[in-house]
């Protein structure tokens, strides 16, 4: 099964896949990438080398469908705010999209106690604000509220 997960930042995305990843899932997150790419620290993400860490991201989506015989479940990790682009990735993978609806107020409540981020949260809480002025929630997407990690390990 492939999953689409989305939210603002700080809505716990990467938290919900790491919960729930088995040993041959695949996972295809922007942040990690970055991290991959120059071994900086996580979130420290130079604005310069946003499209090549896009680039292997599109790379890797792109072929997941061609090794589906090779893992079990691909967890892609997006913020995901457009309901148009939830949608094409969800068809061109034939994938669940689970939303995480966090409020703006809980996204900064746990940026704040995240040290690999809490120094620059004016920087975040515009980013949560971006995200959620952008939001277009869809019937068909599995929406998830702040109490989600209490909620039975699902899909």
């Amino acid at each position: 099964m492939n999953h689409i997960v989305c939210g603002p930042p700080g809505s716990g995305k990467s938290s919900y896949v790491l919960q729930r990843v088995g040993s041959c899932d695949v996972v295809v997150d922007v942040d990690a990438l970055y991290h991959a790419i120059t071994f900086l620290p996580y979130y420290d993400k130079p604005q310069s080398l946003l499209d090549l860490v896009l680039t292997v991201r599109d790379v890797l989506i792109a072929n997941l469908p061609r090794y589906r015989d090779r893992y079990y479940n691909a967890w892609v990790i997006t913020s995901g705010a457009s309901m148009l682009s939830r949608a094409k990735l969800a068809v061109r993978l034939n994938a669940d999209v689970i939303v995480l609806e966090i409020s703006p107020q809980e996204c900064m409540r746990r940026i704040a106690h995240d040290p690999r981020r809490s120094a620059n949260a004016a920087a975040w809480q515009q980013l949560v604000a971006a995200w959620w002025n952008d939001y277009e929630p869809c019937d068909s997407d599995i929406v998830l509220k702040a109490d989600w990690e209490s909620s039975p390990c699902r899909p």
